[in-house]
């Protein structure tokens, strides 16, 4: 063998290396990403979880989502809070999800089923809806994805029951 051919050899052989290590830094990506979409779906199954142990750990709050049935229902003081957290809390859950859902870690199945959740909210606890038109009087820009979808479930919601 000569010179040039060991020469060639070595370049061959750096480009197979390089090529190589290419693949591997893809297949590290997508390791990444999997784990990424994984986790957040996790954590928004962990959040809907958490509120579901509530209901089940505390009968005065499983009371108040009952009370929460009745569209006529009046809540004052410590109950009104209690609205107020539950519905804060869920609009958290909602806008981790629709966050995790545009940064491409949520599956759109799932993104879909956060809608389906607010839909499900409002018409089986129908006297939730006034602590949520609270937030959407104290945001008014907010018009897109979930908050600007609540805002049209609420009037079809209205719609329908006049």
């Amino acid at each position: 063998m000569n010179r040039i051919s060991i020469v060639k050899i070595f370049e061959l052989s750096g480009i197979a290396t390089i090529i190589l290590s290419l693949v591997f830094i893809v297949y590290e990506i997508r390791q990444a990403n999997t784990i990424a979409m994984i986790e957040a779906e996790q954590g928004i199954q962990g959040s809907f979880s958490a509120v579901n142990e509530l209901i089940i750990e505390n009968r005065a709050f499983a009371d108040l989502l009952y009370k929460m049935t009745d569209k006529d229902a009046m809540f004052e003081g410590g109950e009104l809070e209690q609205v107020r957290a539950h519905i804060r809390r869920m609009a958290n859950v909602w806008g981790a999800a629709e966050n995790s859902y545009n940064a491409g870690l949520l599956p759109e199945q799932t993104y879909n089923l956060i809608y389906d959740d607010m839909r499900n909210l409002f018409i089986t606890y129908p006297a939730s809806r006034d602590a949520w038109r609270e937030i959407l009087e104290l945001y008014p820009t907010l018009k897109s994805g979930f908050f600007g979808y609540s805002r049209e479930l609420l009037r079809e919601l209205e719609n329908a029951e006049k």
